[in-house]
């Protein structure tokens, strides 16, 4: 069995192969399929030659999605889905990447629907003083974020288990490469400081990306944005779960399907104990339908940590201090 290193070396060595054998199309498939599993499903492809002026310089972008304010936010499409326009370049191309990107960004920026956030994929290893240039360029000239995926980092997420079937259908790798589940690798019981330092980070991360979405600063959040970073996260707990109808889901629990809907829509809070089982609900249902996940998204203690920050302003108070800090690079990012 390969290693994640061997392994990454090997879909590396693949991506390279792409630009010898000049198949483009191909990496645009693979990396729209890497983008709809780990960036955003909203993803529309772009229609019209690639060397040209059809596509406007996007191999392909995110379309609006309304369905984000109604009740089927707890689907597998709305967890993923961005609220922001975000488009997608891709390139073979061995020399001259920075030029390639200023390039395509100056071709997104100046036609077509306005971006916030561009992602660029590249097959080869772009240095990390470079990538830095290009998205202060980025931001300086556009006011818009850029995100570099090079080869080496395509690599390394194509190593996954959930996405590998991306590398092995677009790049031609054998089955038996297909590396384990995390659930089926041994892993010792986490730590009661492990769980609450897990449980914090993934709250601040909910913060932060509810802040991006308005113009408040973290530092006015209140009690209620953190009851709607709760609801968040149990609605993506939902959608890893493969989004199991809310009525099965209440029969496990032995609710009404209206209270599960108030709790993942942020209406109310549930107590620890209906916490605890929605959790084990959404656990068994991951085993029925043969989904792995790691055992650490169903911890008790992590999600009994999330439950007691949503209740509780002093731990918000730290929190939000984390969320700051998680928010901190994306504020210099854009000086």
């Amino acid at each position: 069995m390969s290693t994640p290193t061997d392994l990454a070396t090997i879909i590396g060595f693949g991506l390279s192969r792409l630009r010898i054998q000049n198949r483009h199309h191909d990496f645009e498939h693979l990396c729209r399929d890497l983008a709809r599993a780990r960036i955003a499903s909203n993803i529309l492809p772009a229609t019209g030659p690639v060397a040209g002026s059809g596509d406007q310089g996007r191999d392909f972008e995110t379309f609006h999605t309304y369905l984000a304010n109604t009740l089927t936010s707890t689907s597998t499409f709305i967890g993923r889905a961005a609220s922001n326009t975000i488009t997608f370049a891709c390139t073979v191309q061995q020399n001259g990447l920075l030029a390639k990107i200023s390039a395509d960004v100056k071709a997104i920026c100046s036609q077509g629907t306005p971006v916030q956030r561009i992602y660029f994929f590249c097959t080869e290893p772009l240095r990390t003083s470079d990538r830095h240039n290009a998205q202060d360029w980025t931001s300086r000239e556009y006011g818009i974020a850029l995100e570099v995926l090079d080869g080496p980092a395509i690599s390394e997420l194509l190593s996954e288990h959930d996405v590998f079937w991306i590398a092995k259908t677009h790049l031609h790798l054998p089955a038996e490469l297909t590396p384990p589940s995390l659930t089926s690798r041994p892993a010792s019981a986490p730590t009661r400081k492990a769980s609450i330092q897990r449980a914090d980070h993934e709250m601040a991360k909910a913060i932060d990306l509810l802040a991006s979405r308005t113009t408040r600063p973290i530092s006015e959040f209140n009690p209620l944005d953190f009851r709607a970073a709760f609801a968040s996260d149990l609605r993506a707990l939902l959608r890893l779960s493969g989004s199991p109808e809310l009525s099965l889901i209440a029969a496990k629990v032995e609710c009404q399907e209206s209270q599960l809907i108030d709790y993942m829509s942020g209406n109310h809070l549930p107590s620890q104990k209906r916490t605890r089982e929605m959790v084990r609900a959404m656990a068994e249902f991951c085993r029925e339908r043969g989904i792995d996940l790691p055992d650490s998204q169903f911890e008790e203690q992590f999600w009994a940590r999330k439950l007691r920050v949503a209740r509780k302003s002093g731990m918000q108070k730290t929190v939000k201090h984390k969320a700051l800090k998680i928010a901190a690079p994306k504020r210099n990012a854009k000086r």
